[in-house]
């Protein structure tokens, strides 16, 4: 399918509001790009580890270290989706800062790109009972309260790094994004599907 300028659809929100599966699902049924910003940056993390003697499980923590003495890495990979999206094809970004990015882009009257902006929302306390549930993590929450506690402490540590890197005062402010999507009582696949009706009409509209 050509989607002509259409080709940005960036996926944001809150951890664990399911924004990185939808993602997948939703390039998965449109034969696009999938871009995992977390991933990019995972795979950089193990490559740094291995060049510098460091145990694969202490990867990421090594990685951040680095990263928060060397900003222009994030700025660099962040900026990265600005020029992904020049390529044909419909690209699908699971990616905080894509909403903001692609937002600024569009302000400035570029319109050789057109986004569509998606926000993934979920309350503090689904949040904290799937993070409970995910088995997959090295640091688990003990309880419903530290899980809270876990995911509200990453959410301000990203705020704090988009103000000082970007100037970005709130990443997840809604005028970023066109649709805001609460997934607390929705299935992965039941947002999979609202996403792709909006997407579907976006593409058909002028």
């Amino acid at each position: 399918m050509d989607y002509g300028t259409k080709r940005a659809i960036t996926v944001g929100g809150l951890p664990l509001s399911g924004k990185g599966k939808n993602a997948s699902l939703v390039s998965d049924a449109l034969k696009g790009s999938h871009w995992n910003i977390g991933k990019i940056i995972r795979a950089d993390a193990q490559a740094y580890a291995q060049l510098h003697g460091i145990p694969p499980e202490d990867a990421l923590s090594a990685h951040q270290q680095w990263r928060l003495k060397n900003p222009n890495y994030d700025i660099a990979i962040d900026r990265r989706q600005l020029d992904y999206v020049k390529a044909p094809g419909v690209h699908i970004f699971d990616s905080r800062l894509g909403g903001p990015l692609f937002y600024q882009l569009e302000q400035q009257g570029d319109k050789s790109i057109s986004s569509l902006r998606f926000k993934l929302d979920v309350s503090d306390q689904e949040a904290a009972r799937r993070l409970l549930l995910d088995t997959s993590r090295k640091e688990r929450p003990v309880s419903i309260e530290h899980a809270v506690e876990m995911n509200t402490s990453r959410t301000a540590t990203d705020h704090k790094l988009y103000l000082e890197r970007y100037q970005i005062s709130n990443f997840l402010d809604d005028k970023y994004y066109h649709q805001i999507i609460h997934t607390d009582q929705m299935s992965i696949n039941d947002v999979t599907d609202a996403m792709l009706t909006l997407i579907k009409k976006w593409h058909a509209s002028k």
